[in-house]
């Protein structure tokens, strides 16, 4: 199948972009002709018409640029698929013939909006699990890895540490507008027990869930990016996470991690205590975090579905 990927990269190559590069190795191993467009404005009608795709599979960008990509395919009669961006919620049904949701909790908001529900497919989130080496032993202390704004929680984190046991190690790595304000409330509130660290690598990223014995994530939103916590689970960690994240259906409270409500720090800390005072059931958590990992979120699984879905696009538009 010829498959032309829209959009989806920011040449800062954060974690959210991960995705698409592993999409496009792993589509490409199984035997798909696939392309990528990064900026579509003004090249969209003329990579069509040179690659004549089966199908495009629209991700997140510029919202004319998402329109002038999906008008370019219409007017081309290819069908198209969305992934939903999760800082943007669309009020009407996009003209695409599928939008990918992350969670099944997404779909439901998006059709209690009024969304086409025929169009809403939920599709589980995907990583390279090979790409993670798993842990072998059990780590030490708390790490909170990704964006620091508001959404994302981490002031809750740090309130938390109050509750924490003192000679715990709580890291957090990463940037955002909110460090500066995050690392005076953590002198203030709870000094020097709170390491910074700047964004990592992917190596050094792996190696940081490698050595914690818990990952956190600890957003506020639903809009919450996924991809840290599945890096968790194929490094054989386990996740603290909320329930209102996009986390709530990929986090098993009890075997994969725990869940808490957001925003409270008392929770939060609590949740943290239990994993980590007894590193042997965080190390069992995270063994079998890996294992599903390998089994519901694996790269070629994922393809596999996506295959299907295309199909499905292709039949919306009675194309052969």
């Amino acid at each position: 199948m010829r498959v032309l990927h829209v959009g989806g990269i920011d040449h800062r190559r954060g974690l959210r972009d991960r995705y698409l590069l592993d999409l496009l190795a792993g589509q490409r191993a199984a035997g798909h002709d696939v392309d990528h467009l990064a900026d579509p404005t003004a090249a969209a009608v003329g990579v069509l018409r040179r690659t004549r795709p089966d199908v495009v599979h629209l991700h997140p960008a510029s919202v004319p640029s998402l329109l002038a990509a999906a008008a370019a395919a219409s007017a081309a009669g290819v069908p198209t698929v969305l992934v939903l961006d999760p800082d943007l919620v669309p009020t009407r049904t996009p003209p695409v013939d599928v939008l990918l949701c992350a969670s099944e909790a997404q779909r439901r908001t998006l059709v209690q909006r009024g969304l086409d529900p025929a169009r809403l497919v939920h599709l589980d989130p995907a990583i390279d699990v090979a790409a993670v080496a798993p842990a072998s032993r059990a780590g030490h202390g708390v790490l909170y890895v990704g964006r620091l704004g508001h959404d994302d929680g981490v002031d809750v984190l740090v309130e938390a540490v109050r509750s924490l046991p003192r000679g715990l190690s709580v890291t957090i790595a990463g940037d955002g507008p909110a460090r500066a304000a995050l690392e005076r409330r953590a002198a203030q509130l709870v000094p020097g027990r709170v390491t910074f660290q700047p964004r990592p690598g992917d190596a050094a990223r792996h190696q940081q869930l490698r050595d914690a014995a818990v990952v956190v994530v600890p957003a506020r939103a639903d809009e919450c990016r996924p991809r840290v916590a599945l890096e968790a689970f194929s490094a054989a960690r386990p996740v603290v996470a909320t329930t209102t994240s996009a986390l709530a259906g990929l986090v098993d409270d009890g075997v994969t991690g725990a869940l808490v409500e957001p925003g409270d720090p008392h929770a939060l800390a609590e949740a943290l205590r239990i994993l980590t005072m007894d590193p042997t059931v965080a190390f069992q958590q995270g063994r079998e975090a890996r294992r599903r990992a390998e089994e519901r979120f694996a790269l070629a699984g994922h393809v596999a579905a996506l295959d299907r879905i295309y199909v499905a696009a292709r039949s919306r538009r009675h194309v052969a």
